[in-house]
């Protein structure tokens, strides 16, 4: 394919040898690797992939056939092949649970990054009782002082005390 050459989704798809289907999914699901402009361009309410896009979907489809080529289907093979030198009858899933790992593991991070964020924020939102606060300053290897010398007027007394201890 030549560099100012476009192809449709079904060209494409069938380039690369996956089903339009296919294409259309690694478009939505793996969207950070693709680039409007770059990787594929919107015209006449379709999208045309461009030969870079092409090369990322083709590196995608090496991915998959790779995984797919290290898991072997138990039902395709007697149980004797699968089991045969296997102390471990769950060896045999090793490239499944793998797949399934890389598949989900940054979906599952960015989820993590998220709810760390949310708790952090809310933690922040809530108030703390005189306990918590006194509770935390110490455990920080910092002195609490008296709530009350804080309020307004009363810093010399603030520091006269701090300053004696």
């Amino acid at each position: 394919m030549s560099d100012n050459q476009v192809l449709t989704n079904a060209q494409a798809a069938e380039y690369i040898g996956i089903t339009a289907t296919t294409l259309r999914s690694w478009k939505s699901r793996k969207a950070d690797l693709f680039t409007e402009g770059i990787h594929w361009i919107s015209q006449d309410n379709q999208v045309l992939w461009t030969s870079a896009g092409l090369e990322v979907l083709q590196s995608i489809k090496g991915a998959t056939d790779s995984v797919t080529d290290d898991v072997t289907d138990p039902l395709q093979e007697p149980v004797e092949a699968v089991t045969k030198g296997v102390t471990d009858p769950l060896q045999r899933y090793t490239g499944f649970v793998e797949a399934v790992a890389n598949g989900i593991a940054p979906g599952l991070l960015h989820r993590i990054d998220n709810a760390v964020t949310r708790k952090v924020k809310q933690a922040i939102a809530t108030p703390m009782s005189p306990a918590e606060c006194v509770t935390l300053l110490t455990e920080l290897g910092l002195k609490p002082c008296n709530p009350e010398l804080l309020l307004s007027g009363n810093q010399t007394n603030l520091l006269t005390e701090y300053s004696e201890n």
